[in-house]
């Protein structure tokens, strides 16, 4: 925060502390962490009434804190299922 005024502080950046994480895939040297986004309500996710939409994350496996790139499925249906074959990763979402 830019704190210079300090009655109109200014937010420069945001640093997730923690994010929900509903299963976890080990795809070789990375992880690809699913949030199926069923859950509406994680107190964390800037208002409790706020829509969580499904998210892949991919961090390495030696370091599974440091994501990578995060892709956010904007369609809004929740991931019901999904497992991963010959390397490639399915979704099913309804």
């Amino acid at each position: 925060m830019a704190a210079s005024d300090r009655d109109h502080p200014q937010v420069r950046s945001v640093t997730p502390l923690a994010w929900p994480v509903d299963q976890v895939f080990v795809m070789g040297d990375y992880l690809v962490e699913l949030t199926s986004g069923q859950n509406r309500n994680w107190y964390w996710s800037y208002g409790a009434s706020q829509p969580v939409n499904p998210v892949l994350r991919v961090a390495r496996s030696a370091e599974p804190d440091r994501i990578l790139a995060a892709y956010v499925l904007s369609n809004s249906l929740p991931v019901l299922g999904a497992t991963v074959k010959e390397g490639k990763l399915y979704l099913a979402q309804a």
